[in-house]
This record gives structure tokens, sequence and C-alpha cells, in this order.
């Protein structure tokens, strides 16, 4: 059976021999020596011998019974190339590695030189990864002897560390991990050792795995370095896919966003590929254009890209067809490393060529395609469409004229790509009236949310060989993390290596998803790093830590379907979860998306991370003190987390004319920004859409006035367009006030009668079903107490203890219960501001709760000197109720935070003087009369 391994940078372990010998300081603190004596105590009969070199034949066939794709660590309790190891069962091991081709062997050495003696007389399959040892300098030579074997993927292993490293020949090499010794006697590993090969790693872009810092409590020790943990594997490292180290890269100029590119770069491919939607009208409805049309632009656009590397994807097919189970590792070597490929005999043009067989011919290439690509098709749902278009007759009209949308590589860069598919969506979603924003930015706004992002610590962030990890949790068909990618290559130009910047992302629609993974892909990107599903309830990336986040969540969208998860996770993990500081109202899960992205802030260093998001209106303000918005603006702003926010111009996005605002947060403000919060005015920035608006999108925000609002957001100088407040600004003390309760009391008839409507009252001989008994007991209690109050004095009193007596003696020989007393004495009483205050039993007026009152006081400004200014003048009987206080600091009053932009930044209007507006009427009057008198005529 498969052994699950511990082991940070492998799956499982299969150990076809046990036992080994020592030969180099790094086996002085062996910990398989030290497992397998254990394993013998207890029994276990493969370490009957303990640690000595024992063959387990009867394992060798392990991996072949496990059917889902594993990455599995040979020999973790031994070394394959020990000298005792017969040549012949070697090369058993490499027959069954071969023949389990869905895995992927992890084989690791310290006898280099038997490795590349033996090496030629292995056949080297292209899913085992061979590495060797290197603990110290002395060892570097065994990187040589590694160098000279045939495995696809080569690797090394500094573990333990015990010396620095400055020199590693990594030419050739594809993955290097590294870590300290742990155990009894444990030997030291300075941080200046990993930082040198980590940095090495990183200048020869070769995969760094950062494992363990070690120590005799690893654990505690943990293995973060420098803020992060490394866990880099080599390229294609997942199963289902090839080792090679080498993906397709469409190369393509980088296109700068005016408005000009923006409307006619893209438009001609957009108007043409949205015309031959038209072929559906009749057997598809509007709403439906896009589960055909998107699909096809995405296989159309792969189609040409596969082309230079088919014909060898297919003889590569036709030469291992049912001699390996999982062909995938050496198609996609074939495609020359590349994710995408297709081993079917069909393209565009010979899918065109057989009309009467295109349905099956069609499916037969879809099925043909790599795994990546067969989840985008299935995404997409679209073999389901080639069905539906087979039967309308409306298959190959509509292959034959997606055969005139050239969308090359070579003639469509993959920027003009995004804004084609951008464009597409757009007009798709408002066929089907979708919920605004959901699927796309306008690339101007996403150019600005990355410059704000940049505007400070960008020199700290974008460094020669520095690894960039952007995360996008409602990503949509990716444009942010696209647009993000591009600035920072732009801004690292010249830096020798470039920054490595990795883009991941999350999306709940299928449709977006497939966009996007199909656009990474034809990037050379990982689509791996784009997860599928809802970011809350199936976080794709949990525990993972990013630089750089940005995203525009869909606005005011609930979150009950995922209620109960959230709920639960929130109540606990509490802090130590995503959504610990609070939840917002489930018809708004806008806030929720910020709480998850800070959640994957890094903490542990001075760099920190930076957010940018768009929200709507409402997470400004929403919520009352000590609602689940109020406490989550809190917690921000008291964590200092809130850098800035830019009010952006309406009419920007495709869907909607709302209001729209950017927030940015760190978790490492700069020194002048610490304690204060920048907000920009840049509602009036904008330039009208030419030559016509896109939806509703009838602005855009030109360079010009990006740079502006960047200045603006960057000099934090105090003018019109921007306020800088301290974080206590946007704080306030949520006051109760309350006056004293003032009754009169009247034992009228009229007031009597009504103590019928009183419900205690009435409940003496209501709802008592087969208790005849009680109910006519209740009925004598109610007409004793009708006979008292009826000896009561027939006078007004505005006097509490004077009727408050009268009523206690009158029904004193009663004994009733308090709820009746209330009901009684609710009958015969009315509010009246002039009688004298109740009074509870210690003489303290009772609040009345119809007069009850909140203020919200400043933040800065004590509550009682707030009261007695604002308040006491004008309600003289009123006082603060002491017991309303905050939770956390326990002072009066619930703090809340609210961010009203219309009021920082209003600006007064005087109304025109009374001789002008008189003025103004009369000429009105005169140009009203005219045109009467011209239609008269």
């Amino acid at each position: 059976m498969a052994s699950r391994s511990r082991i940070e940078w492998t799956q499982v372990t299969w150990n076809p021999l046990t036992g080994c010998t020592k030969v180099s300081p790094g086996c002085r603190h062996c910990y398989a020596e030290r497992f397998a004596e254990r394993l013998r105590a207890m029994g276990l009969e493969k370490y009957r011998n303990g640690f000595k070199l024992t063959l387990h034949p009867d394992a060798l066939h392990e991996p072949l019974r496990w059917r889902r794709p594993r990455l599995v660590f040979v020999n973790s309790m031994s070394d394959l190339f020990h000298e005792r190891v017969p040549l012949s069962f070697i090369q058993r091991v490499f027959d069954v590695m071969r023949q389990a081709g869905q895995h992927r062997f992890q084989v690791l050495t310290k006898r280099s030189a038997r490795l590349v003696e033996v090496a030629p007389l292995l056949d080297w399959p292209p899913n085992v990864w061979m590495g060797v040892s290197v603990e110290t300098s002395e060892y570097v030579y065994r990187i040589e002897h590694l160098k000279r074997t045939g495995a696809a993927v080569k690797f090394l292993s500094c573990e333990p560390l015990l010396g620095p490293l400055p020199d590693l020949p990594l030419e050739g090499i594809d993955w290097v991990i590294v870590g300290g010794e742990s155990g009894p006697g444990a030997r030291s590993m300075q941080v200046e050792w990993v930082r040198q090969i980590r940095d090495q790693c990183l200048a020869r872009g070769v995969a760094f795995f950062f494992k363990q810092w070690g120590g005799t409590r690893k654990g505690k020790a943990g293995r973060m370095l420098d803020g992060r943990t490394w866990d880099e594997l080599p390229l294609h490292r997942n199963p289902n896919h090839a080792p090679a180290a080498r993906p397709v890269v469409v190369h393509s100029p980088i296109v700068t966003s005016d408005n000009a590119a923006y409307i006619n770069g893209f438009r001609e491919k957009a108007d043409l590929i949205w015309s031959l939607a038209n072929l559906l009208r009749g057997d598809y409805k509007p709403h439906e254009y896009a589960d055909v049309i998107l699909p096809l632009v995405v296989l159309r656009r792969l189609d040409q890209a596969m082309a230079e590397k088919r014909s060898d994807v297919r003889a590569a097919y036709e030469r291992y067809k049912g001699k390996l189970e999982n062909l995938d590792p050496v198609l996609s070597k074939a495609a020359d490393g590349s994710l995408v490929y297709n081993y079917s005999p069909f393209d565009w043009q010979t899918l065109l060529a057989a009309p009467n067989d295109l349905a099956q011919n069609l499916v037969a290439y879809l099925n043909a395609f790599s795994p990546e690509v067969q989840d985008i098709i299935e995404k997409f749902d679209f073999r389901r469409q080639v069905a539906r278009l087979d039967a309308a007759r409306l298959l190959y009209p509509v292959l034959k004229a997606f055969e005139t949308v050239d969308l090359h590589p070579k003639q469509v860069s993959n920027h003009q790509m995004g804004l084609i598919f951008e464009e597409l969506i757009r007009r798709f979603s408002e066929q089907y009236n979708e919920t605004a924003g959901e699927h796309f930015t306008p690339r101007e706004v996403i150019a600005l949310m990355v410059e704000l992002l940049l505007s400070e610590g960008a020199d700290t962030l974008i460094q020669p060989g520095k690894i960039i990890e952007i995360y996008d949790p409602a990503c949509g068909t990716g444009g942010m993390l696209t647009e993000a990618e591009r600035a920072i290559l732009e801004r690292s130009q010249g830096l020798n290596p470039p920054p490595h910047v990795f883009l991941f992302g999350q999306e709940i629609n299928p449709t977006a998803y497939a966009v996007a993974k199909a656009d990474l892909l034809l990037k050379g990107a990982d689509p791996r790093r784009l997860a599928f599903g809802n970011s809350f309830s199936e976080d794709g990336h949990r525990d993972k830590h990013f630089r750089l986040m940005l995203s525009n969540p869909p606005f005011g969208v609930e979150w009950k379907k995922v209620e109960h998860i959230i709920r639960q996770e929130h109540q606990t993990e509490g802090h130590k979860g995503r959504f610990g500081a609070g939840l917002p109202r489930i018809s708004d899960g806008s806030l929720l998306f910020l709480q998850h992205m800070l959640a994957k802030r890094f903490e542990e260093d001075e760099v920190g991370s930076r957010i940018a998001i768009i929200f709507n209106g409402s997470p400004l303000f929403t919520g009352e003190a000590g609602s689940g918005e109020s406490e989550i603006r809190r917690w921000i702003i008291e964590n200092d987390w809130l850098e800035g926010i830019v009010a952006l111009p309406e009419q920007l996005f495709y869907n909607t004319g709302i209001a729209t605002y950017i927030w940015v947060l760190t978790n490492r403000k700069s020194r002048r920004r610490k304690g204060k919060v920048t907000l920009v005015n840049a509602v009036d920035f904008w330039a009208p859409m030419t030559p016509r608006s896109l939806g509703s999108k009838r602005r855009w925000i030109s360079p010009e006035h990006r740079q502006r609002i960047v200045a603006l957001y960057r000099d934090m100088e105090p003018n019109e367009h921007c306020r800088v407040f301290d974080n206590a600004d946007f704080g306030y003390r949520r006051v109760r006030v309350e006056r004293p309760l003032r009754l009169n009391f009247h034992a009228s008839p009229a007031r009597i009668q009504r103590l019928a409507d009183q419900p205690a009252f009435k409940a003496l001989v209501e709802d008592k079903p087969n208790r005849a008994a009680k109910a006519a007991e209740g009925k004598l209690l109610q007409e004793a107490i009708l006979r008292a109050l009826s000896r009561l004095p027939d006078q007004l009193s505005r006097d509490p203890a004077e009727f408050l007596t009268w009523l206690k003696d009158a029904l004193a020989p009663l004994k009733l219960k308090e709820p009746l007393r209330k009901a009684i004495l609710a009958a015969l009483t009315e509010r009246d501001e002039r009688a004298e205050p109740v009074t509870d039993a210690q003489g303290n007026p009772e609040p009345d709760p119809e007069l009850r009152d909140y203020e919200n006081v400043p933040l800065k400004e004590d509550v009682r000197t707030y009261f007695e200014r604002e308040v006491k003048p004008f309600v003289a009987d009123a006082w603060i109720d002491e017991s309303f206080r905050d939770e956390r600091d326990k002072r009066v009053g619930v703090v809340g935070y609210e961010i009203n932009l219309n009021r920082h930044f209003y600006r007064y209007t005087p109304p025109p003087h009374p001789a002008d507006l008189a003025r103004e009427i009369e000429k009105q009057e005169r140009a009203i009369a005219a045109l009467l008198q011209e239609w008269l005529r």
C-alpha cells in the first residue's frame, strides 16, 4: 500500500527496498535508520532486519495498483543506487515506473558515482525525477554526475544543509530542495546559507523548495523564509502533466491602453465574431448565443496556436498509444512542454473538409485535447452544444463562418484577445441582464488600481529575480490579473533577471473561468493556479499568502447559499479564520471578499501585502455601530490597514452607472501614512467614450486623468480633490439618550374599558381548553378587578406617587401577579409631558422607550462634553444610558466606523439672489410666450 508522506515536497512514499549504510556527513543522524528500528520494535514484518539492506520484490508492483496520479518518493527508507543493489533490481524498479505513467517518481541518491555508472543501462521514462544530495560544498561533484543521466527532471536535495553553497552549477537543474536537520543532535543551519541558494535559483529560473528550519523541535521552527513559504516545484509538476520544463510562450508586444486602441484595436474582431451569432437566430435565444460563440472563440484561438507542433504531437501519439496508460507526459513533451495540445488527426480545415461527419469528428477532436483544455471545454459545456447545433443543421455553417476569424497569436496579442473576450461577454451579458460588473472591469480602471497598488513600496517589490504573486478571488475572465502582470513587467524593464510574476485567481462562473483559464494557457502561464468554485466555501488557495491582491467582486450579491459555512467559520475560528471581524448583512457579501483577501496577507516581514478592491457605496457606511459592516470597518481601520479610498466617476462600468470606489489597503504602511487615511475625490476626472458608448459605459479614465489621480493619492497634499484624515476621524460612539417616562392616570370608564384589550387581562379566560374551572376562576378575577377599579377616584392625576398609591390600595386584596398589574397600569395611563417622571424603587426616573434616541459622538470627543453641548440645552431632562457600552473597550457608547466621502468633499453652493432668480423667471416667461405665439399662427 502507498504510505502517505509527511514530507512536504512529495505525496506518498514507495519502498521496494529498505535499509542502507552511511556514506557522508549528511547521514550522521539518519531519520530512516531511527524509523526503521522503531518499526522493527513494533513487529512490522517488512522491517524485521531493521536498517540492514533488504530487497522487497513483493512491493515492486504497488504503484501499478494506484489509479489516482501521485507524486511518489522512491526509497525514502533506502538508496536505490546502493552498491549492493543488483542492476537487475534497479532496472525492474525503472520498468515499474515506466508502466505507472500516471505518477511522477522522485528518486534521490547520495551515491552519484554508482548512478552515473548504471545510467546508460537504464531506460529513463519521462515521469522519473532524479536527484542527488548535496549537503556541503565537498559534494557538489554529485551534480555533474546527475547531469550525465537521462532524467527528464533533475533536482538537488540540500538537506540537511551543513554549510554554504555559494556557486552551485545549476545549468540543466530543474529543482532545488533545501532543509535543516531535525531530531536529536540536529546541527544548526544559517539563514544566509538558505538565502544564498534561493537567490541562485531565482537568478537562473530554477524551482526552489524550502522544506524546514529543522532543529530538535522542527514544528516550532517552521518553514517560513523571509516572510513566506517557498513551495515551488518543477514546471508541470502535477502528476497529470509532463515534466518538461519549457512552456510555449506566445510573444506579443505590450499594448498601451489609450482610448483609440481601446475602441478601435479590438472592435473589428469583436464585431465580426458578434455578427456570426446571427447564424443562431431562431434556433437559439439571444441569451444563449454565448454558449456557442465563446467556446468557439477559444477553440479557434487554440487551434491556430497549436499549428506548429500539431504534427509532432500526432507522431508521438501514434508511437506510444496502446503502450502507455497515460500519454499526457509524452504528448506534452512533443508540444514543447505546453499544456495545450491535440493528438487527433483533425484541425479546423480537415473538420470542415468532411461536413457529413462533422459532428462525430468534432467530438473526437474535443476529446483529443490535453487535460487542461478538457477542463475548459467541460466548463463551457460545449459537447452538449455540438449535438444541438448538429440537430439544427447549424454546425457546419457556424464552424465555416469561424474560419474567417483570424485569432492566431501572431496576429492578435494576448492583450487584444482579452479585450475581445471582455467585449463579447459584455454584449452577451446584456442579453441576459446579468449582475452589474460580474465578469469584467474596464481596462483603464484596472490600470488605475494597479498604479495605486504600486504607488507605495514598488521599489522594494519589483527587484531583479523577485517572485511576485498576484491574487484575485473573483477573477472573472482574468483581466485584472493580466493587467497587473503587464504593469509590473513594464516597470521592470531593464532588470536582469526580471521579476517572476505568478497569477492566482478563483472564479465561480464556469464561462468566465473557462475564458480566464484559456487565456493563461496561451500565455504559457500555469492555469492550475486558477481555481474554480466559490472563494468563500471552496477556497482554492487555502493557507496561501500573496504580496499583491486586487479584485472587483460582484456588488450587492447575497451569500445565503453558503451562509452556514461562513457562519460556522466565523463562530468557531474567529480571527484565526477569514471572517472573525464580523458578518455583513446577507444581501451583500462585498466585505466578505475583503476579509477573505486580508486573511491572505503576509504578516511576518516588513514588506507585507497590498490590496486594491472596487466597491459600491454600501461598504462605506452601511450598518450602524455594532453591526457586522461597522465592526469590519473598525477592524480594518483600528489595525491601520486602510491606506486610502478613491471615488471614481459614475458610468464607468459596462452594466451599471452607479458610484464606485477603489479601496487601497496594506498591513505595512509607510511612515508618512501611519495612522492616516487618504481620500481622493476623482468623480470629475473622466472623458466621454468615443466614438460611442459601450453599454452603460459612457465615460472612461484617460491616461492623463489616471496620472493626476495617482499623483493626488501619492502626494497626500490636501486640496479640493484630496483630504487626509486620522483613522479616528471615521469613528464615533453611538450613545443611547434616555428621557423620563411621564404618565397621567385616570380611572375613567373609557380607560377601564381599554383593559379588556390588554393581553394579560384577556388571558385570564382565553386559551384554556378543557379547563372550564380555570376559565371560570379567571372570569371571577376579571370581575373583581373591574369592581376594584370602579371604586378609584374619578379624577386625573399627574403625580405617579399619588396614583400608584391609589392603585396599590385598591388592588391589594386581589394579590395580582406583576404582568396583570402592568396591564392595568397601561390601560389607565397616558403619556403626558406635564406629568411628573415615573421612578423606580430606588427613586431613579424610568426611561420612556418611545422617547429613546441615539447620538453619534465623534471618537475624538468626550461623550459627556458632547452631551452637555449638543443635547442638554435642548432636552433638559435627558440623560446618557450608562449601561449601553462597547463590548470591546467597555466604555459608554458602542463604537462604530463609517466613511462618508460626500460629507468630506461637500461644497456649499449658495442659492441665487432673489433679484437674479426673478430676472431668470421673467426671461423664461418671455420665451414661453414667444413659442405660444408662433404655435398659434
